[in-house]
């Protein structure tokens, strides 16, 4: 099976399930957080045939080891949403990162 991992991941995507794929496993696979990804909202959404079921996970927990890491199954949807206060510098580098290239491939620095 795949699971879908979406949001603000470095490379989101499809993803097949590999045996006991965890929640932190698919973000891995999805390469990661990006800079303004609320990691204390992470969403695993799974389709039942009674409904949809969602499980909002917090990431800083799961490190730490005070939360489970909850195992993805087939069809899961995994989604980072933004964090409000984080997508403004993330802009602002994103920004000031494309004004230091020169000719759009060589960095300034």
């Amino acid at each position: 099976g795949n699971v879908q991992v979406q949001g603000w991941v470095e490379k989101p995507g499809s993803y097949p399930i590999t045996r006991k794929l965890t929640l932190t496993g698919a973000i891995a696979a999805a390469r990661g957080t990006q800079f303004a990804a609320d990691k204390s909202r992470a969403t695993i959404r799974r389709m039942r045939g009674s409904g949809d079921e969602s499980y909002v996970v917090d990431l800083g927990a799961v490190g730490r080891g005070e939360a489970p890491d909850g195992v993805v199954a087939d069809g899961d949807v995994v989604d980072l949403p933004v964090s409000k206060t984080r997508v403004v510098p993330w802009a602002l580098w994103s920004a000031i990162k494309q004004l230091v290239y020169i000719g759009g491939s060589i960095p300034l620095f």
